[in-house]
């Protein structure tokens, strides 16, 4: 295992965040097993981690490089973010993000997430992005639920050291985000707030 990078990097380093992919799932099966192994080979340099509640049973392994975690029992005040399907999956990868000394930043992805190139496409192509959250959002105070490309930065000292979240191309903060979790981008910093 790579040695730990704890938080997040000085203004000026020149160490990069630690980036890992979550491939959030319950589901043992040759097609699943193909997806994980398609995500390992093409994820680029970051580790490939599936979040499983329970035990790997299936007949054939995982791929040797990914690595399985259990799901851990969340704080109480994370429970919001459950939903009637995954019950405590969300909740407990917030948790898991918010505990682990590893990583700075992880991206999150359903088992029903598909993308037709290799992944590592787009984990590239936002790697330079300071956001705490890169994913679809939309602003629901708006009435507007076509989704955004959205990014959030916490404490930006350009905003008054408060958070603010912009909609593609918008000039004001959307006050009142709601994000979709398929595939999304977050900093352990903000799984901490």
């Amino acid at each position: 295992m790579p040695p730990a990078i704890l938080g997040t990097p000085a203004a000026g380093s020149t160490i990069a965040p630690r980036e890992a992919v979550v491939l959030v799932s319950d589901k043992q099966s040759e097609c699943h097993l193909h997806r994980i192994s398609a995500l390992a080979q093409s994820s680029g340099d970051r580790d490939v981690l599936l979040f499983f509640n329970g035990s790997w049973t299936y007949p054939r392994p995982l791929p040797s490089s990914v690595q399985l975690i259990q799901q851990l029992t969340p704080r109480p005040e994370l429970a919001s973010f459950g939903d009637n399907r995954n019950l405590l999956s969300k909740p407990s990868f917030l948790e898991w993000l918010a505990t682990q000394g590893t990583y700075t930043r992880v991206w999150h992805l359903e088992d029903d997430a598909l993308f037709t190139a290799p992944w590592h496409e787009l984990f590239d192509s936002h790697a330079s992005s300071s956001a705490d959250l890169l994913g679809y959002l939309q602003d629901v105070t708006k009435g507007d639920m076509r989704g955004y490309k959205q990014s959030c930065r916490l404490n930006s000292p350009a905003s008054g050291g408060m958070t603010r979240c912009y909609a593609g191309g918008a000039r004001e903060p959307c006050a009142n985000c709601w994000t979709s979790w398929p595939v999304l981008r977050i900093s352990k910093e903000l799984s901490q707030a």
